[in-house]
């Protein structure tokens, strides 16, 4: 009776699961013991050079990896059944070498550009989570807190693109798993890796410093729990770890970018419209979601002190940008409008400053004195805000064929692959780490003080005849419709498209607030093409495996 009670299913899957968890935590103590060894044989700050360098970036990635793997498994593979608890352990071994695969060939774009490609934004948030500068919202605080947070590790920006190519390989790994999990073709998966893992372009953004890099991981982390929800069944909601992996990819989505709230709120919108039997988990997400965006943009906000001073002037780049189109179009405007228009920037900037590609000759030209043409100052205060917002809407609505003429031009960046050759943009190629602690000053670009190997990759990916395919977005954009249609098609299953909500939300906000012609804004967009590419040659895309719960 006793033997007969021991093999029960149920308590060997409990005793499977108690081996798994006791396991991890094997795992993390000896991820916390080298970590401590180290930090007492090798001091941090003599890491600028030399054969230390590789050696900490090797045991550290060991660490991280084996901490984040833990954590990610957690929440996304407990509760398994007898049957998925022997697939997933076959599974993991595909999952390491994509991870391995993409760590190990980024790693190279590390060392060979090290400590990263340091932009603009990554300058100043550095010096906001330094205390040199207060905190300002110009650039989401909870990516400068993320910074932070991730340099208490190690004191610098390097420590930042190592935890980008941990978690975008991470990310890898648990996308080809699901992938197999579906019968795509094992040739498919070595193609998959292989982009992600040689695709030059990821591999420059894996190091570069950007907002856009973190929120690209986390648009990508939320599809991946969005595949889960999909093919899960009826019941996928109610599950814990498939709740809790929405809710915080969810929270990354709309904190690390401004635009990350409506990717989403309104991937949450669709999963209301779909799950409707699903409501109560789904309220759960979204009650959490917006109680911790206002927990952080009040408390928090003031704890840290932000100066939101500023943010009118973020909020009126498309409002300039269209005002700039209207006026540069020749179109006539009344003595008031011309009267105001005049207090917030000359009108000779307004017409002549005008690029529909480009919004930043309109917000940070400056004259001759080295003065901004914008009076911001002026537009910090509401009165005049909300005046600029009243003329904006008069022109607005007056002139419709200009503002569509823009919008025809200035989203390019999503539609139109055949266009004149853009060099690519490798974040702010004159800044350097000694910057982040010394302050600015002009300095060699980095084609001219990186190595042989570093000029070779940036003459690679500006290459003239193949910056279609090397950094224009919208090819994978079209690759992504494309494919996702095909795959509609053949399987006559549209709940596919919940898995593309954040896509097809990304590019939106892309042809919605078009101010720059920069592939990081499209990144998002490029790491879940192969996805989308890989589900048409998936085998079980049928009614058995595509449960919904509307």
């Amino acid at each position: 009776m006793l033997k007969g009670h021991l093999l029960n299913p149920h308590i060997i899957n409990n005793l499977k699961y108690i081996q798994s968890v006791t396991s991890n935590w094997k795992i993390l103590l000896l991820s916390a013991v080298w970590t401590i060894i180290i930090k007492l044989v090798v001091p941090f700050n003599i890491f600028a050079n030399g054969i230390q360098r590789p050696f900490f970036y090797l045991s550290l990635l060991i660490v991280c990896f084996l901490i984040l793997y833990t954590i990610f498994r957690r929440v996304d593979s407990y509760k398994i059944n007898e049957k998925e608890f022997h697939e997933n352990k076959s599974y993991n071994w595909l999952a390491i070498t994509a991870f391995l695969s993409c760590a190990g060939t980024w790693s190279i774009y590390w060392f060979i550009f090290y400590p990263g490609l340091i932009s603009w934004d990554f300058y100043v948030q550095w010096h906001e989570m330094s205390g040199n500068i207060p905190f300002n919202d110009w650039h989401p605080v909870f990516h400068t807190l993320m910074i932070w947070l991730v340099t208490r590790v190690w004191y610098s920006p390097g420590m930042v693109s190592i935890m980008q190519i941990i978690c975008m390989s991470l990310m890898v790994g648990m996308t080809v798993m699901r992938l197999k999990r579906i019968d795509v073709p094992m040739l498919v998966i070595w193609i998959v890796i292989a982009f992600y893992a040689f695709f030059p372009l990821n591999g420059f953004y894996a190091i570069s410093l950007w907002k856009d890099i973190p929120y690209s991981i986390a648009l990508f982390w939320l599809t991946i729990v969005l595949f889960d929800v999909v093919f899960k069944g009826e019941n996928s909601l109610e599950k814990g770890h498939v709740v809790m992996s929405l809710m915080i990819s969810l929270l990354f989505v709309a904190m690390m970018r401004h635009n990350g709230i409506a990717p989403a709120f309104g991937t949450l919108f669709i999963l209301f419209m779909i799950y409707r039997k699903q409501t109560r988990s789904l309220l759960l997400v979204f009650f959490t979601l917006l109680t911790f965006i206002m927990f952080f943009k009040g408390p928090i906000f003031w704890l840290l002190n932000v100066d939101m001073k500023e943010k009118n002037i973020l909020n009126a780049h498309i409002i300039i940008q269209h005002i700039g189109a209207i006026l540069n179009a020749g179109v006539h405007i009344s003595e008031d409008e011309k009267n105001f228009l005049l207090k917030v920037m000359p009108l000779r900037q307004w017409k002549n400053a005008y690029q529909p590609l480009n919004c930043m000759p309109l917000i940070f030209g400056k004259a001759k004195d080295g003065n901004r043409y914008l009076n911001i100052e002026f537009l910090k205060y509401q009165d005049n805000f909300r005046k600029l917002l009243f003329v904006w809407a008069k022109l607005v609505i007056k002139n419709p064929v200009v503002i569509i003429r823009y919008y025809l031009k200035s989203t390019e960046l999503l539609w139109r692959i055949n266009v004149p050759y853009r060099t690519f943009v490798i974040a702010d190629e004159d800044l350097m780490e000694e910057h982040l602690y010394t302050g600015y000053k002009p300095s060699k670009r980095l084609i001219e003080r990186t190595g042989n190997m570093g000029r070779h990759l940036i003459t690679f990916i500006n290459n003239q005849n193949l910056g279609w395919f090397l950094h224009r977005g919208a090819l994978y954009f079209w690759i992504s419709v494309f494919f996702l249609t095909l795959t509609i098609l053949r399987h006559k299953q549209f709940i596919i498209l919940v898995i593309a909500t954040p896509m097809i939300l990304q590019a939106a906000s892309v042809a919605t607030f078009p101010l720059v012609q920069n592939t990081r804004f499209m990144f998002p967009i490029i790491l879940t093409t192969p996805l989308f590419v890989s589900l048409f040659f998936a085998s079980k895309l049928n009614r058995q495996h595509l449960l919904t719960n509307s």
